[in-house]
């Protein structure tokens, strides 16, 4: 058995923020759900949620909603591996009977099941605790600038002043796509992002925070190029 997960709430400035506005047609946190039902890795996915409205629309778009998330983790600032743990322990008397379980983001619209795939084959290869999506800044941050109070301009790295653009060390950042583990390992009080997690490259294209209307305006498009496409 291999689970999935997407935490959901339409509060909060955190991981499933604004998740049930539209983009495309429907919530955003369906286009998870979707890509979730069609990933062959996964055989059941379950929507998180303490909002009961939340939970029919989950199962609206062929989620499961079999419980309402309560107080005690429904806080903003609650981690994704506290929801996931009380996700399993409601759901499975031995989580040793979970194969593994994967936490989807709920405003993920441009993650494919591809890229799903390529994270739990990375979590079954072994030598790490998760496996999750990471993408790569598109400019090199050691030649990043900071402007101070009065409008002048420092490098944060001077040492890289003279040095080419091409700075050889790539840096990546956690995508906010999936992050898949072991049952046993989300039930232990450790971080996600820790020495014995891995990253599983996704394309620049297919990240998309949703931080800004900004940030809003260009995932409308992109998800509409992209289904346009196919």
């Amino acid at each position: 058995m291999r689970l999935a997960v997407v935490p959901v709430s339409d509060e909060g400035q955190g991981f499933w923020r604004q998740a049930t506005r539209e983009i495309y047609g429907k919530p955003i946190f369906a286009w998870s759900i979707a890509v979730a039902l069609s990933s062959p890795c996964i055989d059941r996915v379950v929507v998180s949620t303490s909002d009961r409205k939340i939970a029919d629309l989950a199962v609206k778009y062929g989620a499961e909603a079999p419980f309402l998330r309560p107080a005690e983790v429904t806080d903003d600032q609650i981690p994704p591996r506290s929801i996931v743990e009380h996700a399993i322990k409601n759901l499975y008397e031995d989580p040793n009977s979970i194969d593994a379980v994967c936490c989807l983001h709920p405003t993920a619209p441009l993650m494919s099941v591809e890229d799903i795939k390529a994270g739990y084959e990375r979590l079954v290869q072994g030598n790490c605790t998760y496996a999750f999506a990471v993408t790569s800044f598109p400019v090199p941050l050691q030649r990043a600038l900071r402007i101070g109070k009065d409008g002048h301009l420092a490098m944060y790295q001077p040492v890289h002043f003279g040095t080419d653009t091409q700075v050889p060390d790539e840096v990546w950042y956690d995508a906010r796509h999936f992050y898949w583990a072991r049952a046993e390992e989300w039930c232990r009080d450790r971080p996600v992002i820790g020495p014995d997690a891995v990253g599983v490259p996704v394309p620049r294209e297919r990240v998309q925070f949703l931080s800004t209307p900004e940030d809003w305006h260009l995932a409308e498009m992109r998800v509409r190029a992209a289904k346009q496409c196919t």
